[in-house]
Order: C-alpha cells, then sequence, then structure tokens
C-alpha cells in the first residue's frame, strides 16, 4: 500500500488529512504530511506517535477539525462502518473520505458497501494489490458520543453464572460468545489471588473469573482500543470494577504484577495471516510474571503447534479437548 500511498501523496497532502486506524507500518508515513493528524486503535501503532498531540489512542485527537479523511480497511468488516464514523466526526461538513485496504483483505467488496455509509463513491487509484476509494460524508456536523451507538450489551451463561458483557465491532466475540472461551470457562476452576486476562477482548473472562470467587484480583490487556474500552465497559456491568484494572499493551511490562494464573484465548492471525507470536512471546516471558506455583491456561484450535511451543519451558497437560478446541495448562520448568 506504500507504493499507492506515494503516488497519491499530492492529494492526500491537499489540506489537513485525519488517518483512521493505520497499521502499525504506515503511521510514520503519515507524520511526513503537513497537518496530518490520526486516531489509533492498535496500542502498537499509537506507540509510534506517542506524545504526539496530533494523534489520538481510541479517540480524536484535540486538534481542529480535518478537512479529509483516509480510513484503513479493517480487519473485521463489522468494523467498517465505525471507522467510516470516526472519519466523519473528525472532518468538515460532507468532507471527503478516502478507504485504502489490499486486494487480498477483500478491499475490492467494499466498494459494494461504501454508498451505505458515503456519497458520490469512486475508485481513485490502484497499484501494488492495493486500491483506494473516495465518497463524501453524509454527515453534516460532528455527532456527540456516536460510538456509544456501536457498544452492543448482551448476557451470557456460563458456568451458572449469568455474565453481561460488552462488545464493539471488532472486538473478539462481538457477535457472541467464543466457543473456545466457553470452553475455557468451563473448565476453569474459580480462582483466588492474582490473575491475568492476557487479550482481553470484551472482558468476559475477567468478569467470570472476578464474579466466580471473591477473592480474586485481575489485570487485564489487550491491544485494541475498543476492547479496552469494552472490558470496561463489562467489569463495570458486573459491578466488579474495583478488583479490576485494565491496561492498552500488547506485552508483558512494568505496569504488570506477578501472578498466580495467566488465562488467555490469544489470538493467531495478524491480519489476514496467522501469526503465533503473540503466544510465543507470552510464553517466552511468563515465567517472570508468575508467581511461586503459578499457571498458565489457553485455549487454542487443536491444529496449533502448541505442544511445540509449551515444550521448550513448560510442564503441560491438556485439561480438555473437544476435537476442535484444547484447553492446555502449563507450569513453568
Amino acid at each position: 500500500m506504500l507504493r499507492l500511498l506515494e503516488r497519491q501523496r499530492a492529494l492526500l497532502s491537499s489540506g489537513k488529512l485525519l488517518v483512521v486506524d493505520p497499521p502499525a507500518d504506515y503511521v510514520r508515513w503519515f507524520t511526513q504530511l503537513d497537518g496530518a493528524s490520526g486516531v489509533c486503535l492498535n496500542w502498537s501503532a499509537a506507540q509510534e506517535v506517542e506524545g504526539t498531540g496530533a494523534w489520538g489512542f481510541g479517540g480524536l485527537p484535540s486538534t481542529p477539525l480535518a478537512d479529509h479523511a483516509i480510513v484503513f480497511q479493517p480487519k473485521a468488516r463489522d468494523r467498517l462502518e465505525l471507522l467510516l464514523q470516526i472519519a466523519a466526526d473528525g472532518t468538515g461538513a460532507k468532507a471527503p473520505v478516502f478507504l485504502i485496504g489490499e486486494n487480498r483483505a477483500g478491499i475490492k467488496s467494499e466498494m459494494r458497501r461504501l454508498p451505505l455509509y458515503l456519497d458520490g463513491v469512486k475508485k481513485v487509484d490502484a497499484a501494488a494489490h492495493a486500491v483506494i476509494y473516495s465518497g463524501q460524508s453524509r454527515q453534516v456536523e460532528a455527532a456527540p458520543n456516536a460510538l456509544e451507538a456501536f457498544r452492543s450489551k448482551s448476557r451470557y451463561e456460563i458456568a451458572g453464572l449469568n455474565i453481561d458483557v460488552a462488545s464493539y465491532p471488532g472486538v473478539f466475540g462481538h457477535n457472541g460468545l467464543d466457543a473456545g472461551t466457553r470452553l475455557l470457562l468451563e473448565n476453569t476452576a474459580p480462582s483466588e489471588g492474582k490473575i491475568l486476562d492476557y487479550g482481553c477482548g470484551s472482558g468476559v473472562i475477567a468478569a467470570w473469573m472476578l464474579a466466580s470467587n471473591t477473592d480474586s484480583e485481575v489485570d487485564c490487556l489487550d491491544c485494541d482500543a475498543l476492547a479496552v474500552a469494552a472490558t470496561h465497559a463489562t467489569l463495570v456491568a458486573n459491578g466488579v470494577e474495583n478488583r479490576a484494572r485494565v491496561f492498552a499493551g500488547d506485552r508483558l511490562d512494568h505496569r504488570t504484577a506477578k501472578y498466580d494464573l495467566i488465562i488467555s484465548n490469544p489470538p493467531f492471525h495478524t491480519g489476514i495471516r496467522r501469526d503465533l507470536t503473540i503466544v510465543q512471546r507470552l510464553l517466552e516471558v511468563a515465567p517472570g510474571h508468575l508467581r511461586r506455583g503459578g499457571k498458565i491456561q489457553l485455549v487454542a484450535n487443536v491444529h496449533l503447534p502448541y505442544p511445540k511451543l509449551l515444550d521448550k519451558g513448560y510442564e503441560w497437560r491438556v485439561l480438555t479437548d473437544n476435537h476442535k478446541y484444547r484447553i492446555y495448562e502449563a507450569s513453568p520448568k
């Protein structure tokens, strides 16, 4: 996509540009443009411009309205409308809005959906297996708290407990309780002590752990700004927020404590590619964040090579296997 952006540099530079949800690899390119500002929903992308007032994590920056906006095609198709709303809120009346994405991620199919949200949709350019479309925002003025309209609320019965869950489009499990997460919780004993929900998503694991044992405390970690917001809302909905902390990030660091249990349904994709980097990094550093006798519990699709990863530094066992998902419990050697 970089080649395509370079070809359209003059167009994107003709006024104040708002960049919505850029991948970390592209943030620095936009900082070269005078007057560019942005909204990062991914923590890694936000770190590229940390301390820059023109960029916000999870919300619009405190800058004047932009003249036009560019939105990066989201991995989760149901997040597109939300990103276009962010673009509309951060630009002037009926401003031009661009959408960029890769062919292999299905950008061409978005051409059929864009007229639902933008007027005058057309293809601007295509190069290097990527496309830019453009349209005009229908919004006349910024809509306060518009993102709240995208928050969903659900209730799930999990192992005898009713858990209220808040979510936003693109957050893992947004369209229903993930079957792997349900299997994990149904095979996890209520735990006391300090717990880390790694990759917390909507916060359902954290809320269940807190509701199942009043002697537990949970830290929640996720790299997605909307997952962080959803987890906050889920904890409040279940009245357990006073025993939890929520962090934005993609790794364990000085903010996180030592834990009796690290529990996770870790992602195994980056974009559309299978990527085990997240769980590999977790397994590498987790021993330094576990108390004596502490354990890790993970759920994974059975085809993923978790046994090979766990053999490198853990004693482990399978708690249950339903031929689609497998629950692993591991302790450092």
